[in-house]
Order: structure tokens, then sequence, then C-alpha cells
């Protein structure tokens, strides 16, 4: 029995392996893989203390490593929300974040310039339309407000 346990942990682990080949993971995210590849519980942890033994999975970095990726495109309320999603500890989460506050101002007014082109008057509806663009991206009403009025300020002074 105990040799058959073994197998199963082996196998566990090798799928963690091969897991984390395709794409990095929070450990959240391989446990919830492994239980849907019907390994038990306890495989499931033996295989996560395995890739972390070797450095493999590491959610502090990963989180690191997310924001970095996807701060151009997203704001700080969504990168959040995603984060907790998989599972990363809501401390890593807001030093993952701390670096982005200041750059969000103008991640939002190239994100505007890239949907609506150059600086033009914009009617109400295409104000409305570009600020829901940018809340479903999960940065701030009053940042977005910020940003649409310095693009409109643009135009009157061209």
């Amino acid at each position: 029995m105990k040799e058959y346990q073994d197998k199963k942990n082996k196998s566990a682990s090798v799928k963690a392996m091969e897991l984390l080949l395709y794409k990095s993971r929070t450990e959240k995210e391989l446990r919830d893989k492994l239980l849907e590849k019907e390994y038990s519980e306890e495989e499931a942890d033996e295989a996560i203390r395995y890739v972390k033994s070797y450095g493999y999975i590491n959610d502090e970095a990963y989180a690191e490593q997310y924001v970095s990726l996807r701060a151009k495109e997203k704001g700080r309320s969504l990168l959040k929300t995603e984060l907790k999603r998989k599972g990363i500890e809501e401390s890593q989460i807001e030093e993952a974040l701390s670096g982005i506050e200041d750059d969000e101002e103008q991640i939002i007014y190239e994100l505007i310039r890239k949907r609506a082109g150059e600086p033009h008057d914009l009617d109400e509806k295409e104000y409305r339309r570009l600020f829901g663009y940018c809340a479903r991206r999960g940065f701030s009403g009053s940042k977005i407000h910020k940003a649409l009025n310095e693009y409109k300020t643009e135009v009157t002074t061209r």
C-alpha cells in the first residue's frame, strides 16, 4: 500500500511540474488544477510542497510579475480582484500594487488616446463610452474623469 501511495504522490508532483511548465501559476491555481485532475487533497499538498521546495511557485513573485505585465491595461481595483481570485494574500497584493499608483492617470490618458484617437471634442455619448471602457478595466472614477478632462483640454490648447 505504501508503494502505491508513493507512486501516486510522485505522479501528482510530476503533474504539478508539467502544469508549471505550461504556465506560471499561484499555489491556489496549482492546487485547484491538481484536484480537478482527481488527485486527493493530500497528494496535491505533497506536490505543492515538492514544487515549492525547488522555488517553482512563489505567490509573491507571481503577483509582482502579474501586476507589472498588466498595469498598462488594467486599473488597481481590477488587478486586486484578479489576484484575490488567484489566491494571493492581501499583503502580497498590496505590495505588488504599491508601485503603480503614480502612473495610473497617465495610463488612463493613454488608453483614452488609443481608443478615441487624437484629442477632439467629446459628445456626452462618447464621454460615457470612454468612461465605461476605463471603468471596466478597474480604474477609479475620479482618475478617469481627470484623464478625460485632460484629453478634452488638449483640444482647446491646440
